[in-house]
């Protein structure tokens, strides 16, 4: 996210790859594990840990939504423009 300065040119983008780069990361977790717990027949163990996966996962993206709101009001005039997020 960035917004533009005096000049109308684009200022230092604040990122936040990291969180994006730990979701990914939980969600191929999430996803390798209960296959292979289905495999297994194991229901109830992976309910148990998708669960605690998925709260991991919302709180990251609860955080960075929040920044990115914050960032958004300190700059006068704020455009948010976002990718695709259909299968978000």
């Amino acid at each position: 996210m960035c917004h533009r300065n005096e000049h109308d040119s684009p200022t230092n983008p604040e990122l936040w790859s990291d969180e994006g780069k730990t979701v990914r990361r939980l969600g191929k977790r999430y996803f390798t594990t209960m296959r292979r717990l289905q495999s297994r027949e194991s229901e109830r163990i992976a309910d148990t840990f998708g669960d605690e996966l998925w709260a991991q996962i919302d709180d990251i993206r609860y955080t960075v939504t929040r920044e990115e709101v914050e960032y958004a009001e300190s700059v006068e005039t704020p455009v948010l423009v976002f990718e695709d997020l259909t299968y978000i």
